[in-house]
């Protein structure tokens, strides 16, 4: 996951947050603030608001199962939708 960059997360087989979907399908959004090494804590965002993002206002976003990667390309799970001025709005909802 690379610095400043939101992405879509699952849980794995290990009970460890992947990119992507893992086991357990796209969970939530992470937005790392540094390159992250094996076993530190993050905070998955299910409903937040990301400043400065530069996503285009009034696009729905969506993460791919395989890397989490967030587009437009509806393919994945739908993550949020970008507000005015950069903000994401994170809204993910997952039963499971």
């Amino acid at each position: 996951m690379a610095p400043g960059i939101p992405v879509g997360v699952g849980i794995d087989a290990n009970g460890k947050i992947v990119a992507g979907a893992g086991v357990s399908g796209v969970i939530g959004v992470v937005l790392p603030a540094k390159a992250l090494g094996q076993d530190e804590q993050v905070n998955v965002l299910q409903d937040a608001d990301l400043l400065e993002t530069g996503f285009t206002p009034g696009a729905v976003y969506y993460a791919a199962a395989a890397d989490g990667a967030i587009s437009t390309d509806n393919t994945g799970t739908r993550v949020g939708t970008a507000l005015e001025g950069g903000r994401f709005r994170v809204r993910v909802e997952h039963y499971g």
